[in-house]
């Protein structure tokens, strides 16, 4: 029995420790960036030191925005096709408080109403 922990100790002790055991770029799987000369806009940088005095220069994107679609653009035929649904079938929603129903059926109605429970039914 000392023999095989004897063995077992001798191959743990060939089996060199890796390096990625002790190296934390595995663990957080960063990818440096090369160095950036004249594409920085230093408008949109900012120096940031950590607790152990490391200097960081982080630059913000800058975003492009789409323009905002403008009421005036939409016209009366897209919103007759999409409210068409509405109209061709007969859904209604429901919003149920402790007292209150309320009930909305597009084109129909809207109701309000207490449902009572009549006793023996």
């Amino acid at each position: 029995m000392v023999l095989f922990f004897q063995i077992i100790y001798t191959i743990l002790c060939l089996i060199p420790l890796s390096n990625t055991i002790l190296e934390d770029d595995i663990l957080y799987d960063i990818k440096w960036q090369p160095e950036l000369t004249s594409s920085i806009d230093l408008d949109n940088s900012y120096t940031f030191a950590s607790k152990r005095k490391e200097n960081y220069l982080c630059t913000l994107p800058i975003v492009q925005t789409t323009v905002p679609v403008s009421m005036d653009t939409v016209l009366l035929s897209d919103i007759e096709r999409l409210l068409e649904n509405l109209h061709s079938k007969t859904s209604c929603v429901y919003r149920l408080d402790p007292y209150w129903t309320y009930e909305l059926c597009h084109g129909i109605h809207v109701r309000q109403y207490h449902d009572t429970k009549v006793a023996g039914k």
